[in-house]
C-alpha cells in the first residue's frame, strides 16, 4: 500500500465525522500530515500547540497555483519558514508522465518547498475554490481564518510583502 494511502487511512480514522468530500472549516481540529515536497523530502503540515499561528497556502489547481507562485515570487525557504508559511499543492490530478518530466523538473527550480498532494483524495479536506489560492491560519491546532484569493497582489500583501 502506498505510503500516502496509508496516511489518507488514518486521517479518516483520526477525522471520523469529516467525510470525503467535506472540507476542513474554521475551529475544525488540522491533522498532522506528512507531505513530500519536490525533492522527495518529508515535512508535517500541521502545527505543534504552543509555537504560535502557522499559515498554509493551499492550491487544488493550476490556476491556484500560478497565482501562489506569483504571490511567493521572491520568497526562499528561510523566509517561508520565518513566516511559518507551507505552500502546498494538489498535483493528483495530473498524468504521471507529465508530473515526472515537466512539473516537478519545473517545481525543482523554485527556492522554496512545495509539498505535493499526489493522491487524488489527498486535497480533499482542505478548503478551496477552483481557479483560486487558499490561505489557511492555524492556531493551537486549529484552523481560526480562511481567505480565498483570485489575484497574486491581494494574496501577496496578506502574506506580508
Amino acid at each position: 500500500m502506498h505510503k500516502f494511502s496509508i496516511l489518507l487511512l488514518l486521517l479518516a480514522l483520526v477525522q471520523p465525522a469529516l467525510a470525503a468530500d467535506e472540507a476542513l472549516g474554521i475551529g475544525d481540529s488540522v491533522p498532522q500530515m506528512a507531505l513530500p515536497d519536490q525533492f522527495g523530502v518529508q515535512h508535517r503540515l500541521g502545527q505543534e500547540p504552543g509555537q504560535g499561528p502557522e499559515r498554509v497556502l493551499f492550491a487544488a489547481d493550476r490556476p491556484g497555483s500560478r497565482l501562489a507562485q506569483q504571490a511567493l515570487a521572491g520568497w526562499d525557504s528561510d523566509r517561508m519558514r520565518a513566516a511559518r508559511l507551507d505552500y502546498v499543492a494538489d498535483i493528483s490530478g495530473m498524468p504521471a508522465p507529465i508530473t515526472r518530466l515537466f512539473a516537478l523538473p519545473a517545481l525543482k527550480k523554485l527556492p522554496y518547498p512545495v509539498l505535493l498532494i499526489q493522491d487524488a483524495d489527498g486535497g480533499a479536506m482542505l478548503p478551496h475554490r477552483g481557479n483560486q489560492a487558499t490561505l489557511i491560519t492555524v492556531a493551537d491546532g486549529h484552523i481560526t481564518a480562511i481567505d480565498y484569493f483570485e489575484a497574486a497582489a491581494p494574496l501577496r500583501d496578506a502574506l506580508g510583502d
